[in-house]
């Protein structure tokens, strides 16, 4: 039997809460609930948009890129509806690690990934 929400719905939801512009902020370490703990130095939030969603998960359908401010390791993004302030709508992980400054950071299209689960 399968339970959990419906995948119909999941894919709404996401659809509903990441629309339009969302802004993109970069961590080194966990967010936290209201996403302001553990900002990086590069802490320039950037724009993106996402595609719709399918399979109960939502990817993005734009390039991300910054300039690194300083020598430290990127583990977390959080995302938001304005470049500054805004009201925080969720968080996750990054793979990449340690960056130099001056080096570039860079989120290639379709690879920030949002997702839902629900019935299977």
């Amino acid at each position: 039997m399968a339970t959990g929400m419906a995948q119909a719905k999941i894919n709404n939801a996401l659809d509903t809460e990441y629309t339009g512009t969302v802004w993109v902020q970069l961590h080194t370490g966990d967010p936290g609930a209201a996403g302001t703990t553990s900002i990086a130095t590069t802490s320039t939030r950037q724009s993106c948009t996402f595609a719709s969603a399918a399979s109960g998960s939502k990817a993005t359908n734009s390039a991300l890129s910054w300039t690194a401010a300083a020598t430290e390791t990127i583990t977390n993004f959080s995302l938001w509806t304005l470049a500054s302030g805004g009201t925080f709508l969720g968080s996750g992980t990054v793979s990449g690690g340690s960056i130099v400054s001056g080096a570039t950071v860079n989120i290639a299209s379709g690879s920030l990934t949002m997702t839902g689960s629900g019935a299977a």
